[in-house]
């Protein structure tokens, strides 16, 4: 039988069992708010919830989502 550790989850706070062999970069899962888990540090284990930190998508050409619109711009002049 392997022992457990014990960690709380960053969304929810509830306890969270964590297997002994985790390691650095894991995933695991809260069984109550179903969030994905990153464990980040082993002693203690710390987890960072995957969800708050989601890479955002970037824009590829500003002009292309905006549009070519001379009104985005303010003028030094005014």
């Amino acid at each position: 039988m392997s022992k457990k550790d014990r960690a709380k989850c960053p969304r929810c706070l509830d306890p969270i069992e964590i297997e002994d062999e985790v390691e650095i970069g894991d995933i695991v899962y809260c069984l109550n708010c179903d969030a994905e888990l990153e464990v980040i540090k082993i002693h203690p284990i710390k987890l960072r919830d995957l969800e708050q930190f989601e890479p955002v998508e970037e824009i590829s050409d500003f002009r292309d989502f905006y549009g070519d619109d001379d009104d985005l711009y303010l003028d030094a002049e005014e």
